[in-house]
């Protein structure tokens, strides 16, 4: 992988990705922020790995924080994801406010201001990762694929 500039995770397939109800609210010191892919996506697997484990360390979210990144924009990651509630990226790889841009659409579906928006980071503040995170489930996927089954066309918006 490489050492700096943009790294592109295909998927982000994990398991557990149903935080409990027993989360904290820590104000542990900030880590440095990753500045290759491989470090971005390591802490993104430490995060899911803590979620998981029912150790649900949510680091970063307290006033103090958000105060600090209200001025400044560093997220080291990119987490492009549906707009399913079940799927929040901040809790599902345990990330604190600032850590991460997060662009949402329904199934993941992609257009010029979509992609606009994930380019952003990276292109200007060098976030190195770019994740994609998918789900099981997807209503949105699956009203594509009856759409395309049934030969129906989706309704409103929804349409490609």
């Amino acid at each position: 992988m490489p050492t700096g500039g943009l790294a592109a995770a295909a998927a982000v397939a994990l398991a557990g990705c149903s935080p409990a109800d027993n989360q904290k609210e820590t104000t542990a010191a900030p880590q440095p922020r990753p500045d290759t892919p491989r470090a971005a996506f390591a802490r993104l697997m430490e995060g899911n790995a803590h979620g998981v484990s029912g150790d649900l360390d949510h680091p970063d979210r307290d006033p103090e924080r958000r105060e600090l990144v209200a001025g400044i924009r560093d997220p080291y990651g990119v987490v492009l994801t549906c707009i399913d509630s079940r799927v929040a990226p901040e809790r599902v790889f345990g990330t604190g406010l600032g850590d991460l841009y997060v662009p949402r659409t329904g199934g993941r579906a992609i257009g010029p201001v979509v992609t606009g928006s994930v380019e952003c980071g990276p292109m200007t503040g060098g976030t190195p990762l770019i994740a994609v995170l998918g789900h099981q489930r997807c209503g949105a996927v699956e009203a594509a694929y009856t759409s395309l089954n049934d030969g129906a066309p989706l309704p409103g918006n929804l349409r490609v």
